[in-house]
């Protein structure tokens, strides 16, 4: 209660108040009188942002984060295994994953075809010199 600080707040008070008297004379004559008032105060006073007691009524799922050099923070706890979170965007995340996967996989399989095909154009190369080549004895 005292980590969390003080407030300043303003304390309101008042109140209205009516009358009436009425006098009647011997004579017969009768006079009649009413009064209204009201007053408004206020002033500033100092309470602390959470009285201990309302500390202790928190929630089990409330925690204030102390840190160092910043204000308290209320949080509200997330237990892993009872909420299904997802951060939002997960679904456009996902999407921008996939496609990137896909991407990788056509540059790969391009990549090999190129690769295939240089390697059967060498190879028969290769055997094109053979069967032209001339016979080392004829020499």
């Amino acid at each position: 209660s005292e980590r969390l600080g003080e407030a300043t707040i303003v304390v309101k008070s008042g109140g209205t108040n009516t009358g009436q008297s009425a006098q009647r004379s011997d004579d017969g004559s009768a006079s009649t009188s009413r009064s209204i008032g009201a007053n408004d105060n206020w002033s500033q006073q100092g309470r602390h942002l959470l009285k201990p007691d309302e500390v202790m009524a928190l929630s089990e799922r409330i925690a204030i984060t102390f840190t160092p050099g910043v204000a308290p923070i209320w949080t509200t706890l997330l237990r892993y295994f009872e909420e299904s979170y997802a951060p939002p965007g997960w679904r456009q995340q996902l999407w921008v994953g996939v496609k990137m996967f896909a991407g990788s996989v056509l540059i790969l399989a391009l990549a090999a075809v190129v690769a295939l095909g240089a390697t059967i154009y060498a190879h028969k190369n290769a055997q094109e010199r053979k069967v032209h080549a001339e016979p080392s004895f004829y020499r």
